[in-house]
Parts: C-alpha cells; sequence; structure tokens
C-alpha cells in the first residue's frame, strides 16, 4: 500500500513539471511579443525621424495642364522625392470651361512637394522661384515661370487632411452643378412642351 502511495507522489511531480514547462512556453510567447513591440517602435522612430528630416516646397502656381508626372521627372532631378500633390482646379470652373468648347485636359490650381531632406527642399525654392523653367525649345511649358516657396512649418499629414476636404468639397459643388443644369433642362423642355401645345391647337 506504502510503495502505490510513493508512486501517486511520483505522478504529482510529474505534474508539477509539466506545470513548469508550460509556464516555459508562456514566458517564451511573452518574450516574442515585446520583440514585436521593440520593432514597431523602431519602424515608428524611423518613420519620425524621416518625417523630421523631410522638407515641403509649394507651388503657388502649376503651370496650366502641367501632368504631376512631369512636375515629378522635373523636380526630381534636384532629389528624392517622397510626396506630391496638386489641387485640382475647381470643378464648376473646369465644367464650365469645358462645355464652352475649351481645353478638357485637368488643370491644377497649386501643389506640394516633399523632399527627403529639407536642405534639398529649401534649395530648390529659393534657386528656382521666379524663374524660367527652361528645356528644350520645343518644350510646352519652356518660357513659363516657377512660383515656389518653402514651407518650413508644414507636415505631410497636414496636406493629407486637406485633401480629402478638397475632395469633399469639389464633389458637392459638381453635384450641385449637376442638379441646376437638370433643372434648367427640364425647365427647357417644358417650355418647349407648352409651344408645340399652343401650336397644335391653332392648326385644329
Amino acid at each position: 500500500g506504502e510503495e502505490g502511495e510513493g508512486e501517486e507522489g511520483e505522478g504529482e511531480e510529474g505534474e508539477g513539471e509539466e506545470g513548469e514547462g508550460e509556464e516555459g512556453e508562456e514566458g517564451e510567447a511573452e518574450e516574442e511579443d515585446d520583440e514585436e513591440e521593440r520593432e514597431k517602435e523602431k519602424k515608428k522612430d524611423k518613420k519620425e525621424k524621416k518625417v523630421l528630416k523631410a522638407g515641403i516646397i509649394h507651388l503657388t502656381r502649376i503651370p496650366p495642364y502641367m501632368k504631376p508626372t512631369t512636375l515629378r521627372n522635373l523636380f526630381t532631378e534636384y532629389g528624392p522625392i517622397d510626396h506630391i500633390y496638386l489641387k485640382p482646379e475647381d470643378a464648376v470652373k473646369a465644367l464650365k470651361r469645358k462645355k464652352a468648347g475649351g481645353n478638357r485636359r485637368q488643370n491644377y490650381e497649386e501643389g506640394w512637394i516633399q523632399y527627403s531632406d529639407r536642405k534639398i527642399a529649401k534649395r530648390v525654392a529659393s534657386q528656382l522661384n521666379n524663374t524660367q523653367i527652361g528645356g528644350p525649345k520645343r518644350f510646352y511649358w519652356r518660357e513659363d515661370i516657377w512660383n515656389i516657396k518653402y514651407e518650413p512649418d508644414l507636415k505631410w499629414s497636414h496636406l493629407t487632411e486637406e485633401k480629402r476636404n478638397q475632395a469633399a468639397i469639389r464633389e458637392q459643388k459638381l453635384w450641385k452643378l449637376i442638379s441646376e443644369q437638370k433643372i434648367l433642362n427640364n425647365l427647357y423642355l417644358r417650355r418647349r412642351e407648352r409651344e408645340r401645345k399652343k401650336k397644335t391647337n391653332r392648326i385644329q
């Protein structure tokens, strides 16, 4: 009988060893979580440092119908670019121009470029502001003038928010214009219908 009790005791010790194994696995899982957190912190710090080092220039006027790709090609010559944002012209203005038979290409009012290095951004603004774009003789914007200023306090996150707001405003204006146009079209059709009925009555 005593031997049986001894065996049972050994079994309990075995259970104790199993518990220690579970604690060890939990410890390893916690270490992995800590490692992931450290990696996330490193990436966050790296991103913040990159943002602090970056510099933004403001193009207060975009040459007529110049595309973002053309702009990027022209300004990449001076250094690596992180972001470009061009503000489209007013939706109502664009629609009126197109309806009047004007140029149907996308036009932009102003733009911003973020360089990876703020020193480059400062240099680009100071050297290119109020200068001719230049380029080959057949280059469409050769004689146009750059209007550029360096924005030391501006962050790209501010522009992202501005971009969302402008898109919402632009959409509202466009829908308003379309609604007004529909009303005008309906009034025109009703007037034509009334005129047609008058003519029919006269003939009868």
